[in-house]
């Protein structure tokens, strides 16, 4: 099966679910990245205080039986995937499956090209003068405090490797791969 890789940054969050699932349906394996750049349309206190009584729910007899909140933005809007998908039934549930979200970018996908929707991002859709908040905002909010940079992470292991072997066809390879990029 081909895996495709999205870009989400400043995308707009239902829409680019929408896309999501129709390529879901169509037999693809999607890994969304950059969730906590994906932009809520509305204004701010209205969108935090949706997500903050969402995740106030609890049961008063047994907390352990659920309902499970997250606060990262990828498993949030990993969550609101599943929320549009009808996950009970098999077939449903193989596609949720094949839907994976990262917060910024790993670095396995560095070299990957993106996939960016054009009529889902923020400066298609939205007027200058609308409202609107990133993911990565509310889910402060929520209590999610880890930003990982994966793309410092992926040229400090490089650095350290090619130190530690001093390898001049690693060295070359890598510089190829750069200027690919460029």
């Amino acid at each position: 099966m081909k895996c495709i890789v999205v870009n989400a940054n400043n995308s707009i969050y239902g829409r680019i679910i929408t896309k999501i699932i129709e390529l879901v349906k169509k037999g693809f394996f999607v890994k969304v990245l950059n969730c906590q750049n994906l932009i809520l349309s509305g204004r701010k206190e209205h969108s935090i205080k949706k997500f903050i009584s969402k995740f106030n729910k609890k049961t008063h007899t047994n907390p352990n039986k659920g309902p499970f909140k997250f606060s990262s933005p990828a498993n949030i809007f990993l969550k609101s995937i599943r929320g549009m998908i009808s996950y009970k039934k098999k077939a449903f549930m193989n596609n949720f499956k094949k839907i994976q979200c990262f917060n910024g970018e790993p670095s396995r996908f560095r070299f990957q090209k993106n996939f960016v929707f054009r009529n889902v991002h923020k400066s298609i859709r939205l007027k200058n003068s609308s409202k609107w908040i990133y993911l990565k905002e509310i889910s402060k909010k929520l209590g999610w405090d880890s930003e990982i940079s994966f793309i410092t992470d992926y040229k400090k292991k490089n650095i350290l490797s090619l130190n530690l072997k001093n390898n001049f066809k690693v060295l070359s390879a890598f510089k190829n791969d750069l200027n690919k990029l460029q």
